[in-house]
């Protein structure tokens, strides 16, 4: 017995491609094209940058501080506290930075005068506990500060220092 011969239907072979298969070659050229030139464009920026054509600030939340100033010591302060005792204090201050100590030069009688009044407000009970002496310390920072005033638009004055305590 012979079998029929097979039929063909013309939708199933139009149903199977054959040139499915340059497709993925396109896809793989675009693909490997824009890599390229993805490539290119952000090593050419990159390069810009380096070479400072490119300008490009950092963001306006990110300061840095400037460098540190001079450290100028003042001279020895001994004085009484409120209650009677004898306190003598060492202190130095940082300038801001571009600062002189120059700019100290006629202000000696000031801060001595400022650092006697504002001790002597001060009692023997309070100092001992490093809080208190932390709170006295801020209190002369900004007194200082105060007394000084500011030099281009910033203060002169940007941190002081206690280099000696003494208290009897």
């Amino acid at each position: 017995m012979s079998q029929p011969a097979p039929t063909t239907n013309p939708r199933r072979l139009e149903a199977v491609p054959e040139a499915a298969e340059p497709k993925p070659k396109k896809k793989r050229r675009k693909l490997l094209l824009v890599l390229v030139l993805f490539i290119l464009v952000v090593g050419a920026a990159g390069v810009a940058y380096k070479m400072k054509l490119l300008p490009i600030k950092p963001h306006a939340g990110a300061k840095v501080p400037p460098p540190p100033g001079p450290v100028v010591a003042l001279p020895q302060v001994t004085t009484n506290l409120s209650d009677g005792h004898i306190i003598q204090i060492d202190l130095s201050i940082q300038l801001e930075s571009g600062a002189s100590s120059s700019l100290l030069k006629g202000d000696n009688p000031k801060l001595e005068n400022l650092i006697i009044s504002t001790l002597g407000q001060w009692s023997f009970s309070q100092l001992p506990p490093a809080s208190g002496r932390a709170e006295m310390e801020a209190e002369l920072q900004a007194r200082i500060i105060a007394l000084l005033g500011d030099w281009d638009g910033h203060a002169l004055v940007t941190r002081v220092y206690t280099t000696g305590l003494l208290m009897q």
